[in-house]
């Protein structure tokens, strides 16, 4: 795998795989989202793990698979965004929907 400070993909891949934490304040997930649609990033699949641990881990974990243009200077921003605004965010990595 590559590891780089900027954003590489694979050019065959057209899914993009987040994970992020989001808090249970009302709207925090929508306000979240709202990032994506804006950068014109479709939800393919998402799953929220909720917490379970009490006060300890507050917040409810979402793994999300986007599809769309992540080279155009929206997606960037909205990721780089929501690294700066998240307290937890990573890409986990690009694959192609075919594989799956």
């Amino acid at each position: 795998f590559d590891m780089s400070k900027c954003l590489t993909m694979p050019e065959d891949a057209d899914i993009m795989t987040l994970a992020f934490a989001v808090n249970h304040t009302y709207g925090s997930m929508v306000q979240t989202l709202s990032m994506l649609s804006e950068a014109k990033l479709n939800i393919e699949h998402m799953r929220l793990r909720r917490s379970t641990s009490g006060a300890e881990h507050p917040d409810n974990l979402v793994f999300i698979d986007l599809s769309g243009d992540f080279n155009t200077l929206e997606a960037r921003t909205a990721l780089y965004q929501m690294e700066r605004e998240l307290y937890f965010f990573r890409l986990l990595g690009f694959w192609r929907s075919g594989d799956m």
